[in-house]
């Protein structure tokens, strides 16, 4: 009931009711039972499943998985995103590793050091190094606790790893009655 047929340059495989493997001077393209193409090449492109859920191989702009009609995870240039575009993980390898949450980045891994919480005017983050944790305001210092023991708050107060305390400025001691 099925046959193969070769026409101007075209070579198909038919099951009785559609052509279901496709050979053409543009492509190769496999098609299911209901009609859908399953497998494609086409001008450097490669493309395997359907419509809504499938993973794309091109030359030029990576490797894309698409799951559920959605990109969940693209490889392009060196960085692999994993999730939508709001909320998702991001691997680069020469800017580190980013998470995003509700299209804010709210965890950031670069240059040995680690931020939690937003980067940002008026935004508050905890940056962790390899001398310090930093509790800052976008990326100003307000509070550093040194990883020699030392603890510092803003300019005008500081303990050092041995105890010694210093205050600068204006100093008000209130009585809590």
């Amino acid at each position: 009931s099925g046959n193969i047929s070769l026409l101007g340059g075209t070579i198909a495989i038919n099951d009785g009711s559609r052509d279901r493997f496709v050979i053409d001077a543009d492509d190769i393209t496999m098609i299911d039972e209901a009609g859908n193409t399953q497998f494609n090449v086409d001008s450097g492109v490669v493309t395997v499943g359907s419509a809504t859920d499938k993973v794309t191989i091109n030359g030029t702009s990576g490797i894309t998985i698409r799951e559920n009609n959605a990109d969940t995870i693209q490889m392009v240039n060196g960085v692999v995103t994993i999730g939508s575009s709001t909320d998702q993980v991001e691997i680069n390898g020469t800017s580190g590793i980013t998470i995003r949450e509700n299209n804010v980045d709210t965890i950031q891994l670069a240059g040995g050091a680690v931020v939690v919480g937003e980067v940002g005017a008026s935004k508050s983050n905890v940056q962790i190094t390899s001398g310090a944790i930093n509790l800052r305001s976008n990326t100003t210092n307000k509070m550093i606790l040194g990883a020699d023991g030392s603890i510092s708050i803003g300019s005008n107060f500081a303990v050092t790893s041995a105890g010694v305390v210093t205050l600068t400025g204006s100093i008000t001691i209130s009585n809590p009655e």
